[in-house]
């Protein structure tokens, strides 16, 4: 029954990472019957409300059963008005405001970020807000507000009713005659066989669900315009005082199964053989270079398993033992040879290691004068 889905996903709640927990909720979602059930658990369980993301709230709130909307109202305590010129003159206040890049970020991390990618943040579903060729505050603030307003077909939102009665929802990556590909938030893809399509609707609204702006002060806007409005510069690693380059976890895109961003540690957590944690460096100077992590691990291993990956090129490394995974040490990984000055650096991080995650604050480049 859904009600013993729903219970049988909680009884694995406790364990689960919180990327994890998302993709949990996201799969109760994909029925409506698993909706309702899911709704009505957690009304009796507060504490799984904050784990619902900013998408997963505004689209339970602007759902198309009625029913739903009224539950998810009630649980969120959340009301989206369906005239989105007046949300609009409400918010326009924050046009006034001065906007700090660093707060808007953290906004733009918890609110647009699973579907948005802007330096090293992000998942490239949406459009490449770093690009816009209109970047006004005013603009930027209109495209949150009323995504509908101007709609990209490409990113047109279509629903996939399944013969067995499953739905699947995204915009249209891919298709050909016997299957289409659906790109949703998160970057999660679904292929789904045409002779298995029962219904497919949609291509009017956007991906985009009204209501993100729910919880937004009209600081918190002008934080979020600001970071937005100079995205296309602040957002890349930058170069330090000394020469020297500081991956950090909180710079980094982490994709994969189970790693995710720990604010509390300001770290990348659970980091398996999976996963793999990347950065963009704005410009990385040629040379030769100390590589250092900031890293705790609870395995004990030999060999180098760690690779370090340069616009293609590779080279591998290690992190030190640290008897548990919030141990954190500083160590040297291994060396970078770098020949000549990268315009745009992608780094990535990966490992090989079966066992124990690792946890990592920061990896840093150090010159070799």
């Amino acid at each position: 029954s859904n009600d013993s889905l729903v219970f049988d996903f909680m009884g694995r709640w406790p364990q689960a990472e919180p990327r994890v927990r998302s993709s949990m909720i996201d799969t109760l979602l994909k029925r409506e019957s698993t909706t309702r059930s899911l709704l009505d658990y957690a009304a009796t369980r507060s504490e799984i409300l904050p784990t619902f993301s900013p998408v997963q709230v505004a689209s339970l709130s602007t759902h198309h059963d009625t029913e739903i909307r009224k539950i998810a109202a009630t649980l969120f305590e959340t009301t989206v008005s369906t005239d989105r010129l007046r949300t609009l003159e409400s918010f326009k206040p924050a046009l006034d405001l001065n906007g700090a890049s660093a707060a808007g970020q953290a906004i733009f991390e918890a609110r647009c970020s699973i579907c948005h990618k802007i330096g090293p943040l992000g998942y490239s579903v949406g459009p490449d807000l770093a690009s816009l060729s209109d970047k006004s505050a005013e603009s930027l603030m209109i495209g949150i507000l009323d995504p509908n307003r101007v709609l990209e077909a490409k990113y047109a939102l279509y629903t996939v009713t399944t013969k067995n009665r499953e739905l699947a929802a995204g915009i249209i990556a891919d298709q050909s005659s016997t299957s289409i590909r659906l790109l949703n938030a998160g970057g999660v893809e679904q292929t789904i066989s045409r002779t298995q399509i029962q219904t497919l609707e949609g291509g009017t609204r956007s991906l985009m669900p009204e209501g993100l702006e729910l919880g937004i002060d009209h600081q918190g806007m002008a934080d979020l315009l600001a970071f937005l409005g100079d995205s296309s510069q602040t957002h890349l690693v930058p170069v330090d005082s000394d020469g020297s380059y500081g991956l950090t976890a909180r710079a980094a895109t982490v994709s994969g199964a189970s790693a995710f961003y720990n604010p509390a540690n300001a770290s990348v957590d659970a980091i398996s053989d999976n996963d793999t944690i990347q950065w963009t460096v704005g410009t990385l100077k040629a040379g030769y270079y100390d590589i250092f992590s900031d890293a705790a691990l609870a395995m004990d291993y030999s060999g180098r398993p760690f690779k370090l990956t340069v616009n293609g090129q590779f080279v591998t490394g290690v992190i030190s033992y640290t008897r548990g995974t919030d141990r954190y040490r500083k160590r040297k990984f291994g060396n970078l040879q770098v020949d000549e000055d990268l315009e745009q650096a992608v780094i990535t991080l990966e490992h090989q290691l079966d066992g124990p995650h690792l946890s990592l604050k920061e990896l840093r480049l150090i010159p070799v004068q």
